[in-house]
């Protein structure tokens, strides 16, 4: 997906545990992520231009043995 503008603000809004990455870039003006768990992969700030590039980190979790499917017995 790609969002620009010339002047205002841009929202965008992701159904809950979607996986994100992007880049960010201003010219006279900032922005803000609000997203839990992201790694910041590249970031510039200058007077003027600022810049950032952000992977999302997915955590999977690993199944307890009680939510395991145990495996058939095999037959002697």
């Amino acid at each position: 997906m790609e969002v620009k503008a010339t002047t205002g603000s841009i929202e965008v809004f992701l159904p809950e545990k979607t996986p994100a990455s992007g880049e960010l870039k201003s010219n006279l003006g900032g922005f803000t992520i609000e997203l839990d768990g992201i790694q910041v992969v590249e970031e510039k700030s200058d007077m003027v231009q600022k810049n950032l590039r952000f992977n999302q980190l997915i955590q999977v979790k690993k199944l307890s043995d009680s939510m395991r499917i145990p495996k058939p017995a095999q037959s002697p």
